[in-house]
């Protein structure tokens, strides 16, 4: 009886656990720092989506009272670092915006393009 017990409480933690796990649309809504790495673009210049640059990874983070998302890193083709904040989605309809520009992502932390809702062609990645 004492193992059933043990194993009773142990599965209920676990589960306790999953149960509590935040989403990683959760995690940027709540001011988590992430990072964000654009890993291709569309032509004509596959390198650069405006000033966001291809493999540079760009720290993201919301701030819940004034609703911008604060984005830092690498200006493509320049050698300088930008810091700059943008109103955009709330992180809850899978969308969050940094530069200027407004991404689609999923759960598991893939990039897509705001127009590719059925996220077929994962164009980078966010962790936070």
């Amino acid at each position: 009886m004492r193992s059933l017990s043990v194993l009773l409480i142990s599965s209920m933690c676990l589960f306790a656990s999953v149960a509590h796990a935040e989403s990683l649309a959760e995690k940027i809504a709540s001011g988590k720092s992430c990072f964000v790495e654009f890993k291709t673009f569309k032509n004509p210049k596959p390198s650069c989506h405006g000033t966001l640059a291809r493999g540079i990874a760009y720290t993201l983070t919301y701030d819940l009272n004034t609703g911008l998302y604060r984005g830092v890193g690498h200006i493509c083709d320049t050698g300088k670092n930008n810091d700059h904040s943008d109103v955009g989605p709330h992180s809850s309809s899978g969308m969050f915006a940094i530069w200027g520009a407004r991404w689609r992502f999923d759960e598991a932390g893939n990039v897509y393009y705001p127009e590719d809702t059925s996220q077929k062609s994962s164009i980078g990645e966010i962790k936070c």
